[in-house]
């Protein structure tokens, strides 16, 4: 995830899991509420329903952007005063709040606020236990995230037992 907002959503509901990373052009495409929108299409998840994970990416403190990504990120929110309290001003220089972005369009589309957790920490702040791409000065490096049901772990376990029993 480098930098970028990990988000992972599951519907405890219809069972349903999701996994994304949401850095400035997805936040700004809304790529979590297509998320949760194909969830809905596609396994009848409510957004309600939905329980959100916000994961380690860069925060307001330190995510530099310029006044094109600025606009397209305030232009993905539908009420421009929740805009207000995702951004500072340093100078001439312009940080956001992507995790907060994110968040407020998850509540947007009927996630409730308080099935969302939101991890406070910076990627860039806390390069040397999260790697960061800002702040290695792009030097390669990976963080993953990832999200399973146990029922597909009980299952899988299930299959080996099986195969194991078979064979001897």
């Amino acid at each position: 995830t480098a930098d970028c907002i990990p988000v992972i959503c599951f519907d405890p509901v219809k069972r349903v899991i999701a996994a994304l990373t949401a850095g400035w052009e997805l936040t700004a495409g809304r790529m979590a509420v297509k998320t949760i929108n194909l969830m809905h299409e596609e396994f009848g998840t409510l957004p309600s329903d939905i329980i959100v994970g916000i994961g380690v990416g860069a925060g307001v403190c330190c995510y530099e952007v310029n006044g094109d990504v600025l606009l397209k990120l305030q232009e993905s929110l539908n009420r421009k005063s929740d805009f207000i309290s995702c951004f500072n001003k340093k100078g001439s220089k312009f940080f956001v709040d992507l995790k907060q972005i994110n968040r407020f369009q998850l509540e947007d589309i009927g996630v409730l606020k308080r099935n969302i957790e939101m991890s406070e920490c910076c990627s860039i702040c806390h390069s040397t236990e999260h790697f960061s791409f800002r702040a290695s000065a792009g030097k390669t490096g990976r963080a993953a995230i990832g999200i399973m049901l146990k029922s597909f772990i009980d299952n899988i376990c299930l299959i080996q037992k099986q195969n194991y029993v078979s064979r001897n």
